[in-house]
């Protein structure tokens, strides 16, 4: 940055959290959760500067955001007790975008560390949420990943089978159909696992259990 000058420079440092969030996102779909989560940690640490300095663009790398993804990363190493911590602060920030997926994997987070009366208050939100035609499937968020797919895991511990079965067709559906077709069509996808994060484990249990 150091041989950078004025505007460009500023427009840079008041968009490093969206580099910082990149990177993370790259190496989280790779499966490199320790990696993935120092650069979301550098994003949040970039973003509070910015603010701090009145120094940030209005764009969509939020501190929810950021939260959100250090969250997944702990969740994926199977360290619930920080994946709670994390969700927690996602989901209590001033961006209400995204809330109910928050609170979706706080309560699968709580879940599976033992918090189970917590969990269950989350889930009976959730849910009624869910039953109220609420959620909006196309407002950019992987909802059946975070919403419907979490129900599912809930429930099928819990030996609700109808209900694990209703979630999981759900999810299934939920996701766009172009999306559905390029994973099945695509005869590589176990080497391409990274560019289906989202989507590989819905449609593998779906077929294994429901089709």
């Amino acid at each position: 940055l150091s041989s950078l000058e004025g505007n460009a420079k500023n427009e840079i440092i008041a968009n490093l959290q969206v580099f910082y969030y990149r990177l993370g996102m790259m190496d989280l779909k790779r499966s490199n959760y320790y990696t993935a989560r120092q650069n979301f940690i550098a994003g949040v640490a970039a973003l509070k500067e910015n603010i701090a300095t009145d120094n940030v663009d209005q764009n969509w790398v939020t501190m929810r955001l950021l939260n959100n993804k250090i969250a997944q990363c702990y969740y994926e190493e199977n360290n619930f007790i920080n994946a709670v911590k994390y969700y927690k602060e996602a989901y209590y920030s001033t961006d209400i975008r995204g809330r109910m997926d928050e609170l979706a994997m706080l309560a699968l987070s709580e879940y599976l560390d033992n918090q189970i009366d917590s969990s269950k208050v989350h889930f009976q939100q959730v849910e009624k949420y869910y039953a109220d035609g609420k959620i909006n499937y196309s407002d950019g968020y992987v909802k059946y990943f975070y919403i419907d797919w979490s129900l599912y895991l809930y429930h099928k511990s819990e030996g609700n089978t109808n209900k694990a079965q209703k979630y999981l067709t759900d999810a299934y559906n939920h996701i766009p159909e172009d999306e559905r077709k390029q994973y099945l069509e695509d005869n590589d996808h176990l080497e391409h696992q990274h560019q289906y994060y989202y989507i590989h484990e819905i449609i593998d249990t779906y077929n294994q259990n429901i089709r």
